[in-house]
């Protein structure tokens, strides 16, 4: 029964490793969509408005 519970728990820490890291990549993927919406958010209102463009620095 020990050594069935320590490989469970071993898969178990294994598993909560690879999700940690697939939620901070996806996090990270997100947080980089989320920029590019904010940018041609802007891009679409100066094209709206006949303004200047801005540029990425402005997001």
């Amino acid at each position: 029964m020990k050594a069935n519970s320590d490989k469970i728990l071993d898969m178990m820490k294994n598993q909560e490793v690879k999700t940690i890291e697939s939620i901070e990549a996806l996090q990270t993927g997100l947080d980089h969509l989320q920029k590019k919406i904010r940018f041609y958010t802007l891009v679409n209102e100066a094209v709206k408005n006949n303004t200047p463009l801005p540029s990425r620095d402005d997001v």
